[in-house]
């Protein structure tokens, strides 16, 4: 490969990054590599008392019974 044909960076391709803590910090990185960043966030917290559903998942792992109906 010749100088002329060596490539870095994304070169203005679209990047996706799923990040929630440090979705600015990963937007400037892949900015600075030459990409368009499209961040979203991978998950959400929240309080467990705000969700009864995933405390009733974790006492049905816990208590051993089967858990196929849930998917």
């Amino acid at each position: 490969m010749n100088p002329e044909q060596k490539k870095t960076g994304f070169q203005g391709l679209r990047v996706g990054a799923l990040e929630s803590r440090m979705a600015l910090e990963m937007e400037r990185l892949i900015t600075r590599h030459g990409g368009i960043p499209v961040v979203a966030p991978s998950m959400q917290e929240i309080p467990l008392s705000d969700h009864p559903r995933a405390l009733a998942f974790g006492e049905i792992l816990l208590s051993g019974r089967s858990i196929w109906w849930c998917f």
